[in-house]
């Protein structure tokens, strides 16, 4: 009896202690790395035209820390091996509010890139999402920079900064109630500004 007494206590204090998985931007494909809050783009002023500056195509490497501390969970195709689904998401003036991103006035577009764990892509499923496992880093990158620029510019010129947003939630089960939990995170892509010297 004091052994159920003890296992029982153990989990009724787990269970009290569910929480939400935890997202983190990196600065490397590496557990240990630290976090990183922005990534620059420059325009390529060398190439400069009368109608506006071309960014410079230099990729840009996205790498995630994905921790979820819940032991017990299940997956979204209703099977026994707990993910979690992965979702990015990029600032757009016309795109639309999602629960949880950013501000009151935040609009976003979701975005679908390739997202590769120690180098190897990982498999998309039927819905186009990525589905990722805790204790992992994941990397993608945004390659081709132009076809990015109307999230980078307005009528106005270039923004000094746009955010980038990745959300994974998860499913568990708490006291025998199947429910979801969610984690956002985000890193701004600002401008860096050269400046011509004599």
């Amino acid at each position: 009896m004091e052994k159920k007494l003890f296992v029982n206590t153990i989990i009724a204090a787990y269970n009290a202690q569910a929480v939400n998985p935890e997202l983190m931007f990196v600065k490397q494909s590496d557990r240990n790395a630290t976090q990183e809050k922005t990534v620059y783009y420059t325009l390529d002023n060398v190439n400069f035209n009368e109608s506006q500056e071309l960014i410079k195509n230099k990729p840009l490497e996205f790498h995630l820390k994905v921790t979820d501390s819940n032991l017990v969970g299940t997956s979204f195709a209703g099977t026994n091996t707990k993910d979690l689904k992965l979702q990015l998401y990029i600032e757009s003036d016309d795109g639309k509010k999602v629960e949880g991103i950013g501000g009151e006035n935040t609009k976003v577009k979701e975005i679908h890139l390739p997202v590769y764990k120690a180098g190897e892509r990982q498999a998309e499923y039927e819905d186009g999402y990525v589905y990722v496992n805790s204790g992992n880093v994941y990397d993608f990158t945004l390659n081709e920079l132009q076809n990015y620029e109307s999230y980078l510019k307005t009528s106005a010129g270039y923004k000094g900064k746009v955010t980038l947003y990745a959300k994974i939630s998860c499913k568990y089960i708490y006291y025998g109630t199947e429910k979801e939990a969610q984690s956002i995170a985000q890193i701004n892509i600002c401008q860096r500004q050269l400046f011509d010297l004599d």
